[in-house]
Formats: C-alpha cells, structure tokens, sequence
C-alpha cells in the first residue's frame, strides 16, 4: 500500500509539473502576443519626446562619401547607445504588468529595432512629416524646397513656389499678417555666398515684396552676411522657419549699411562653376 500510495503522489507531482509548464507556456504564448503587436506603438511612444534632439544627431553624424554613398557607422551607434539607455528600460517599465520582462528584450531584438527605427512612420523622418526637424542628408534642392515651403505653411505663412523664370531669382512667396517676403532656398555642402543675397534682392524687387530671406541648410560667408547686412536681407538657418513670425523678420529686414561704403567686385569661389560675381560691402577706413 505504500508503494502504491508512494506512486500516486510521484503521478500527481508529475501531473502538476506538466500542468504548471503547459500553464507557464500559455501565459508566455499570451504575453508574446501581446508583447510583440503593441511593440511599435510603444517604441513610437518612447521615441516621440526625443525625436527632435535625435534628428539633429541624425543630421551631424550621418556623412556622405564622394561617390554620394551615405555613411551611417556613427548614426547607427548613436540609436544603439539611445536603444540600451533609454528605451529598453523604458520598455521593461511599460511591460512590467506582464510579468515576463525577459520577454521584452528578446521580442525587441527579433523586431530588428535599428531597422524599425529608420524606417517607421511614427519616427517622422520624411521632411514631410517631420514638423520640426531636419531634412533628409540624401535630400536634393527641389525637395528642400518643398520642405521650406511646409515649414512655413506650418508657421501660418500662406506659402507659394514661385513661378518658374525670373532668373531664378527666389524660390518661394510668403505672405502672413500683411507681410510679405521672398524667399531664396539654398541647399548646399558649404556656406552660402552672395550670389543668394543678390538672387533674393532682385526677387524682392520683382515681386515687390518686403523683406527678402535666404534660408541654407548650411552658414553663410562673410560677404554674404555684410552684404545682407547693408541690403536688409534676412539670413536664417532652415530649422529657424519653424515658428517664424512677421515680427520676427521686420526688425532684421531693416538695411544696416555703414555710414561710408563702396561696393568691390570680385570672382565668386563659390560659384566657380558659372564664375559669377560676388558683392563686398565694406566701410572706409
């Protein structure tokens, strides 16, 4: 009898081991799925409040060879760095509730965050969509002209591109609160020169327009910013037309020439290409 009694309880403590795995793997198949279909939207969620700081580490640390292949080493460490620091912990909070964190760190591997990360359209990284970040480092001056376009409407600016012609003389018209400007958009891989100040000078004669601006994804050379200086020219970095108002530009469109001043002409090393001429305004001495 005691043998027999012996292996009835061995038989139930088998049963109830084999119950409690097959209980354990149900509760994991459920938190798997629930784990892996809310991923995105949490990733999208963990990720949205650093966005913009992300897209301007995006914008210094993504390269471009010669040969236009983008190089993406240092990007791609950096999302590493913010995956370990700051979203998987995050992660692990928000699936505490489902009892099996180690769950989290294997279902985010097999997601492939770092290619989640520069694909997914929570992530806004399209200028199209990115409200208040940077354009896209493979982006070309049609489509960075778009994107000023955007930025500008998002800011309340009835923003048009201007009709084809006139020279190219600007880009866009904008018109806000009764304020008008001409806009010249200059996507370039070095700083800007004062073929643009010309350009958006004439426009702004042409169009009779206020104030004339010349956005860059890049700074401007010193001729460019004495030049725009004494002409009332605004000259703005791209990521400044998010939230530009009226008031903002009338005070800097206000021309600011020295009290004595020629004008030299001289080549254009930025523009060597068309071998334009550049403007340099100067005091006398």
């Amino acid at each position: 009898m005691a043998t027999v009694a012996g292996c009835v309880v061995v038989c139930n403590f088998v049963i109830g081991r084999i119950q409690e795995v097959r209980r354990r793997k149900v509760e994991q198949e459920v938190a798997t799925g629930q784990i892996r279909s809310s991923l995105p939207r949490v990733f999208a969620a963990i990720v949205r409040p650093h966005r913009e700081c992300l897209a301007r580490k995006r914008r210094i640390l993504v390269k471009r060879e010669a040969n236009g292949t983008l190089v993406l080493t240092r990007w791609l460490g950096e999302l590493s760095h913010f995956y370990k620091t700051t979203v998987l912990p995050e992660l692990h909070a928000h699936f505490l509730t489902v009892g099996h964190p180690d769950l989290v760190v294997r279902l985010a591997d097999e997601a492939a965050f770092l290619d989640w990360f520069l694909t997914s359209d929570p992530l806004h990284w399209r200028a199209e969509d990115f409200a208040s970040g940077q354009p896209e480092p493979d982006m070309g001056p049609i489509e960075f002209e778009a994107w000023c376009r955007r930025a500008l409407s998002r800011s309340d600016w009835n923003a048009r591109i201007a009709p084809a012609g006139a020279a190219q003389a600007a880009t866009i018209l904008a018109e806000r609160d009764g304020v008008t400007m001409a806009v010249q958009c200059r996507l370039s891989a070095q700083p800007v020169g004062t073929k643009a100040v010309q350009e958006v000078l004439t426009a702004r004669r042409l169009y009779q327009r206020q104030i004339a601006v010349v956005v860059s994804n890049e700074g401007f050379m010193p001729l460019a910013r004495s030049m725009a200086q004494a002409e009332g020219v605004c000259l703005l970095h791209h990521s400044e037309l998010d939230g530009i108002a009226p008031e903002e530009l009338v005070g800097a469109a206000t021309p600011r020439r020295p009290a004595a001043f020629e004008v030299q002409v001289e080549e254009d090393a930025l523009d060597a290409s068309t071998r334009g001429k550049a403007v340099r305004v100067f005091g006398r001495r």
